[in-house]
């Protein structure tokens, strides 16, 4: 199963700045859930599964 995917993007430095803050609010979001997740603020026993197919 192949888990990342690179590619060499040509993008203008205003493109590649939007795509740095989108990236680091996704770091953001996930350490923040997983923060919650070990602290026992969010049950994750009512959480739906994702399948990627």
């Amino acid at each position: 199963m192949k888990l990342t995917f690179t590619c060499d993007l040509r993008i203008k430095e205003t493109q590649e700045k939007i795509i740095k803050e989108i990236k680091w609010h996704c770091s953001k979001a996930y350490n923040t859930f997983n923060y919650e997740i070990r602290e026992g603020k969010v049950d994750v026993s009512k959480i739906k599964k994702v399948v990627l197919r």
